[in-house]
């Protein structure tokens, strides 16, 4: 992607809105013309968490290898006249069974929306810096002043996520507006941001990379702990000086599985996990997993109190008519739009062809791999769909998804 793509000004045509399932995630929709000429549209996610302690947000850099419609355009937070103060969800508190459990914030409903370009964030109640609850962003967009006003009524912004290898061309304005921000992206993403790797990051490694790239014991402070009292023969890779442990074939236990590791350096330090873990507040919130056999290498996460499944590239729902809601152009204007749009769709007449779209071409490099994936995110029963590109889909979520993948999750079944 290249920013030359977007609006010259994104303030004036950025859509702010919270879904209606809960106003704790909003999405920043505006438009987007691939290759200049297809209109599919951009979109960022930011979620607010629960207020959870943050003693562990100032953890180092990760490596993970292993896993724990609406058809009308959205309304702008923007067009705020003849708003009225409604009690809605917000803070999410674990209660004994493992659910969660809502407290409310205020926020404002909109009965006649007149979009407008001068938004107002949503309102919620202030808190003590030191107690501001975290904010993730997902696929960044344009950070422009509207959307860091939206940020600070929220919270504080403690994660970027680049959800894969086409996402990622604001990941440094949010990073450096936000520099305490850990930066979330699959393999290989670090490595392209080369301005920015020195900041926290966490990367996603594919699993079957586990028995040549096993994470040596440690304990959190970097020094080796090994449990099994055995030594390990590991070997340091520095990586732009922030170090990566990578252990011999044999590990403490003898099975290539041992427990979480890490290696420091001058200027980083990098650790390893057997599982998709980044932190103890946004593991709580969120189930994520790693899809390297999709061609741009996708991570998707979903919001558990919420059932929103948010992707990057996964699937597409066009037309683009929330991102292009206050655009002078329309999101089916021009021929490669809609031909596109033909194939990429959740309608009726474009589902089957977008089903097809994800068999023949998306998957066809590793078939299997890609539909054990989707697989483990259909059991995650999904309510919402939050994608970057087209419309968001709200209540009937998990229908369309099982309706897209229905080949690929019949290919799971057999190989299970």
């Amino acid at each position: 992607m290249s920013p030359k793509l977007v609006p010259d000004d994104p303030e004036k045509c950025m859509v702010i809105s919270p879904l209606d399932s809960d106003p704790n995630i909003v999405t920043l929709s505006l438009p987007f013309s691939r290759f200049g000429r297809i209109k599919i549209g951009g979109r960022a996610t930011l979620i607010r968490f629960p207020t959870f302690s943050t003693e562990d947000q100032g953890a180092s850099s990760v490596s993970a290898t292993s896993p724990a419609n609406r058809e009308d355009a959205k309304t702008p937070i923007s067009a705020t006249a003849g708003a009225t103060p409604t009690t809605t969800p917000s803070t999410f508190s674990p209660n004994a069974s493992g659910q969660t459990t809502a407290s409310p914030i205020t926020t404002s409903s909109t009965a006649a929306p007149t979009p407008s370009t001068s938004a107002q964030p949503i309102a919620t109640p202030a808190t003590p810096s030191s107690s501001k609850p975290s904010v993730a962003v997902f696929s960044p967009v344009a950070l422009t002043p509207q959307v860091k006003a939206q940020i600070a009524q929220m919270g504080e912004l403690r994660y970027i996520a680049a959800l894969d290898m086409e996402h990622h061309i604001f990941v440094k304005d949010w990073s450096d507006a936000y520099p305490n921000a850990t930066i979330i992206g699959p393999e290989g993403m670090r490595a392209k941001k080369e301005a920015l790797r020195n900041r926290k990051w966490v990367e996603f490694l594919e699993k079957e990379r586990r028995s040549r790239h096993t994470p040596v014991s440690a304990s959190e402070n970097g020094v080796e702990n090994d449990a099994q009292g055995e030594e390990q023969d590991t070997k340091t890779a520095v990586n732009g000086g922030a170090a990566r442990a990578e252990p011999s074939p044999k590990t403490a236990s003898g099975t290539g599985q041992s427990q979480e590791g890490q290696s420091e350096a001058s200027n980083g330090t990098v650790t390893e996990k057997e599982d998709y873990s980044i932190s103890p507040e946004l593991d709580s919130l969120f189930r994520s997993t790693f899809i390297p056999a999709h061609p741009n290498k996708e991570l998707v996460f979903l919001h558990q109190p919420s059932k929103t499944l948010i992707t990057a590239d996964l699937l597409f729902n066009l037309p683009a008519t929330q991102q292009y809601a206050l655009s002078s152009e329309s999101a089916t204007s021009g021929l490669f739009t809609r031909l596109f749009t033909s194939l990429n769709g959740t309608g009726e007449g474009q589902i089957k062809w977008q089903s097809r779209f994800l068999w023949y071409l998306i998957s066809a490099q590793d078939r299997v791999g890609f539909a054990r994936s989707v697989s483990e995110v259909d059991g995650w029963g999904i309510k919402n769909l939050v994608m970057c590109h087209g419309d968001t889909v709200e209540g009937r979520g998990g229908d369309v998804f099982r309706r897209l993948f229905g080949w690929h999750l019949d290919l799971a079944k057999r190989q299970s």
